[in-house]
């Protein structure tokens, strides 16, 4: 056998290889295995209505003025985030302070 031929058998063995540790992995990691919100992910569903932007901006500031059931959406969806780390937030936060929804805290004592 000539080194081309002997290359190209170790090359189909190695694919072979790989597609059958593949097809033994998908086969014991059955579907049901899998956490709700994956199951859903994987049968094509998505987990909410909300499009899936990148993180930075989901986090960037709003380019026109918020309606207020639009900063109610962005300050249930922004819980975890920091009102001085994210300016979304901040300009729901504000958005709903001056339409009355929220009354800020005063001093602490």
């Amino acid at each position: 056998m000539t080194a081309d031929a002997v290359m190209l058998v170790g090359l189909g063995l190695i694919f072979l290889v790989v597609i059958g540790v593949i097809t033994i992995n998908d086969i014991a990691y059955r579907r049901e295995d899998l956490p709700v919100t994956q199951r859903t992910q994987a049968a094509g569903r998505t987990k909410s209505p909300v499009p899936q932007w990148p993180p930075v901006w989901m986090h960037d500031a709003p380019l026109c003025p918020l309606e207020v059931p639009e900063a109610h959406r962005i300050m249930q969806s922004h819980r975890e985030c920091m009102i001085a780390g994210c300016p979304r937030k901040a300009t729901a936060y504000r958005t709903l302070v001056d339409a009355g929804r929220i009354v800020p805290a005063g001093p602490r004592r």
